[in-house]
């Protein structure tokens, strides 16, 4: 239950609100009601060393780029370490690719090791081993879709190359990524999940091609999950790391028909392209705490199947995919990063989902609203600059606060659904409280804390609203109250 009344107050929080009438609630969170478990943030690692990457998106960007082995730690730094100003992500998606780029021999059930080039593989294992000096706690691999090479497609009539996995080269699918976890292995690396096919449901080549069937897919689950095992190899299988829930449900499906296969399988992950990647009414209407029903159903309906299998449950990409700046309809960064939250906030409370990834960890300014840190490069292609984004700053806001494993609990709602709190129990039994405001007024929260095995006397508080990222103050709790103002479109958060 939420109570509201009406007052006047000035805190240090980084912005005056004497200029708004207060709005107050009480809630109370209560930490002996539990639900997910949350594994954390992550993002897509682009590799420096995969030419043309920066410059398909922006032709004035430098075909070929470079990072020193200083800035890639510092990086990794900003992107998983838990110390002061840095991010705290937990995850990271790697695309292995361009290592077998031709058929490397005839035999699936034998490497013809000359065959493989591995300079831009072992950049990705190379910077993995950075990323958990600094605190990575979880990276997988992500093979195939559009990606894929071309030897492994089907040619259509003409002799021309289609988006379609050839029916004759399922085995020498499942050789490759076979081989590229053997890599990771060889590099002192374990690779803890695998999946099979990115965006497996998405029709591209002028939207009547997918790559792969319900069914070849999940005859590779099966295929790739046994050769794994029998090479001492305990990777799990991510299905699908689809486009979207609905779209990824036959393939689901295809593989829970399949005994053998299901029992390879660790997580069901999607992504969010199915209105919440840039859907601006659906995102503005959720800030209204107007949500979409059936888009969130198709979520539950993957989580339900997640648990019953004993399967983790990840949300693993989404953007807003600007290939031309108008199409933001005058928004600002801010302002897509404050709606993106609003996503954020339906994926852990309405569908449960034990993950949530950005598209980018870093980028080049093309895709400033969907990258965690803006990289910048010399005519040269050297690395000039990098920094957070407000994306970034906003995705802070949370996983600064909360290290894998902590749990979700219980929240009062408030009156007003555009005011939406969400808490959590740290792993060392302390509380995160964040308090999402959509209103134009800055919102008052008293906060009771119930249940939670270490509430500390002082808190810290972090706001942000556009134009004042990351305000810093501290909460005295007295009585297991803590009372904080989250600014006009912004958030505030109170942990340890």
């Amino acid at each position: 239950m939420s109570h509201r009344m009406n007052t006047v107050v000035v805190l240090m929080t980084g912005f005056s609100i004497n200029a708004w009438p207060q709005v107050s609630y009480s809630i109370r969170v209560n930490a002996s009601t539990q639900f997910q478990r949350f594994e954390g943030f992550g993002a897509t690692v682009t590799p420096f060393e995969e030419d043309g990457v920066f410059h398909r998106h922006d032709f004035s960007a430098p075909i070929v780029v470079s990072a020193t082995p200083a800035q890639k730690d510092a990086i990794a730094g900003l992107l998983y370490g838990r110390g002061s100003g840095q991010l705290g992500i937990a995850r990271s998606r790697f695309f292995p690719r361009r290592f077998e780029e031709t058929n490397d021999n005839n035999d699936a059930s034998l490497f013809q090791e000359s065959s493989y080039t591995w300079g831009l593989f072992n950049a990705i294992t190379d910077f993995v081993a950075t990323a958990q000096s600094r605190g990575l706690n979880r990276h997988f691999a992500s093979f195939g879709g559009g990606l894929v090479e071309e030897w492994l497609r089907a040619r259509n009539s003409q002799g021309e190359v289609t988006c379609r996995l050839d029916p004759s080269m399922v085995d020498e699918y499942v050789e490759m990524e076979l081989r590229a976890a053997l890599r990771y292995r060889e590099k002192g690396e374990t690779l803890e999940y695998l999946a099979v096919t990115n965006e497996p449901d998405s029709a591209w080549q002028n939207g009547t091609c997918t790559f792969i069937d319900p069914a070849t897919f999940a005859e590779v689950v099966r295929r790739l999950g046994n050769r794994l095992r029998t090479s001492g190899l305990n990777t799990k299988l991510v299905i699908t790391d689809g486009i979207a829930p609905r779209s990824s449900k036959p393939y689901i499906e295809a593989v829970l028909n399949s005994a053998e296969a299901a029992q390879y399988v660790g997580a069901i992950a999607y992504h969010s392209y199915d209105g919440y990647a840039n859907g601006f009414s659906l995102l503005e209407n959720s800030a209204k705490g107007q949500l979409p029903a059936d888009i969130l159903q198709d979520r539950r309906d993957l989580r339900d199947k997640a648990a019953a299998h004993g399967w983790t449950f990840w949300m693993t990409e989404v953007c807003w995919c600007f290939n031309d700046p108008t199409r933001t309809g005058g928004r600002s960064d801010y302002e897509l990063a404050r709606l993106r939250l609003n996503h954020l906030y339906d994926e852990l409370t309405e569908a449960g989902a034990e993950a949530f990834d950005i598209m980018n960890a870093y980028f080049i300014s093309f895709r400033r609203p969907d990258t965690l840190i803006e990289v910048r490069f010399r005519a040269d292609g050297s690395l000039e600059s990098f920094g957070l984004t407000n994306l970034g700053r906003m995705i802070g806001q949370f996983s600064m606060a909360l290290e894998p494993g902590s749990r979700r609990v219980y929240v009062d709602r408030v009156a007003d659904p555009a005011v939406r709190p969400v808490a959590f129990l740290r792993t060392d039994g302390t509380p995160a409280v964040m308090v999402l405001n959509n209103t134009n007024a800055p919102v008052t929260m008293n906060v009771t804390l119930a249940g939670f095995p270490t509430t500390p006397n002082i808190m810290s508080v972090l706001t942000s609203r556009e134009g004042a990222m990351w305000q810093r103050s501290s909460v005295t709790v007295a009585a297991g109250v803590a009372t904080i103002t989250a600014p006009p479109l912004g958030i505030a958060t109170i942990t340890r």
